[in-house]
């Protein structure tokens, strides 16, 4: 797991936004990272990283007084204990989000969500989930859930990540985060794997016996790819679970038992045919998960 050096948190100056900067402060602390809270405003004509550049050098000029004003005030109330830069950008909102990622380098955007989408209005996380090379972690307005994860305090319990893998390279590096994770914080890891539905492919005169044979034989195989997903030095604190069904029901129907502080999961579709094509498990977790989600890039983005 790549070290988080720099956490990325746009906000946009809404209520919410105040528990978005909770929890950023708190990961900030935890991995003793940089953090960054940037406001984006509307605007066209300007090349990003150049407003970038003018809006610091000019704090107080044109409309942007009131937007400055409100994110100073925002951002007072980020410890001292903490480094915090803040600023305002101009520009459409996911490609400007995206660039500064890229350019501060970000190694974690904390993104709150405010709701679902359809395909012809994606969500602002589902659009930096193509364009993004580094990790989201997505964090729900109005779901029931804590606006920390209390990392600073002592817990009850450990940090519950639900990780679910297909045994795919992108669920791997999903799964080779966790674990990072797991090491610098205390926390269990629960690997699920979905098994899936349908009907056998096999053709027979009796199907039920020779149907129930192969589901036997996909859970036997399955079972001991998840143990072998376990590092012999974190085999305490790592719990395996097999679901039936489709990867995000069976993921949804596992946070409702495990009760995870995240979800932490790899990330598949990069472009809008796949998504527009197929179901998309990940962003079928975004909405429907009441706990935050850390969505992990495809190897060949992290790379």
């Amino acid at each position: 797991m790549k070290p988080i050096q720099t956490i990325l948190c746009p906000v946009d100056l809404s209520p919410f936004s105040r528990r978005e900067l909770d929890l950023a402060v708190e990961l900030a602390r935890a991995f003793r990272s940089r953090l960054v809270v940037v406001h984006n405003l509307p605007a066209t004509g300007f090349g990003m990283a150049k407003s970038w550049e003018w809006k610091q050098a000019h704090p107080r000029a044109g409309d942007d007084r009131t937007a400055e004003e409100r994110l100073e005030e925002l951002v007072s109330h980020v410890p001292s204990d903490v480094a915090v830069e803040s600023l305002v950008a101009t520009g459409p909102l996911a490609i400007g989000v995206a660039r500064l990622a890229e350019q501060l380098p970000a190694d974690l955007l904390l993104l709150g969500c405010h709701g679902c989408s359809s395909e012809q209005h994606a969500s602002l996380t589902e659009d930096l989930l193509g364009r993004c090379n580094c990790p989201i972690l997505a964090v729900h307005e109005g779901k029931d859930h804590a606006s920390t994860l209390h990392l600073d305090a002592e817990r009850l319990r450990p940090l519950r990540l639900l990780v679910p893998t297909d045994f795919s390279p992108a669920a791997a590096e999903a799964v080779a985060y966790a674990y990072g994770l797991a090491e610098l914080l205390p926390a269990e890891v629960h690997l699920l794997h979905a098994l899936g539905g349908g009907t056998s492919p096999i053709r027979t005169s009796d199907p039920v016996g020779p149907a129930v044979a192969v589901r036997e034989a996909a859970r036997e195989e399955a079972e001991e790819r998840l143990a072998g997903l376990v590092p012999e030095e974190l085999a305490p604190r790592v719990v395996r679970h097999l679901e039936s069904g489709t990867a995000d029901d069976a993921i949804l129907r596992a946070a409702e038992e495990i009760t995870p502080d995240v979800i932490v999961m790899g990330e598949h579709a990069r472009d809008f045919f796949h998504r527009f094509f197929t179901r998309d498990t990940a962003r079928g977790v975004l909405h429907g998960a009441a706990c935050p989600v850390w969505f992990v890039p495809p190897p060949q983005a992290a790379a």
